[in-house]
């Protein structure tokens, strides 16, 4: 049996292109960064260094796959030295920004 084509393909691509750009537009070095009790309670169990957090969200890349609309957004970044990867999952408020969960990974 033939799988037929979806005939919102082109309207889905460009759906989620905007959803891209509208992410990539948002300016994370300014605002304020706030962290949900979550992450406080996990700080000692994953080990968790809250700077690294911070740096994780300032700099770190786009996951696309685990990003929702309209404001959950994560991120990845890679500290060499250490060999270890963050993982941060954050809501983008107008305001500041609130980082929801976090963990790590060794390598990258």
């Amino acid at each position: 049996m033939e799988k037929k084509k979806d005939l919102n393909i082109s309207y889905n691509i460009d759906y989620n292109r905007d959803w891209n750009e509208k992410i990539i537009k948002r300016d994370r070095n300014k605002k304020d960064i706030r962290f949900d009790q979550h992450v406080f309670d996990r700080e000692d169990y994953r080990e968790l260094d809250l700077n690294k957090v911070e740096e994780t969200v300032r700099k770190g890349k786009i996951i696309e796959r685990k990003c929702e609309e309209p404001n959950k957004i994560c991120f990845q970044h890679y500290f060499g030295k250490e060999n270890i990867t963050y993982i941060v999952i954050i809501r983008d408020w107008k305001e500041f920004i609130e980082v929801k969960t976090a963990w790590t990974k060794k390598g990258r």
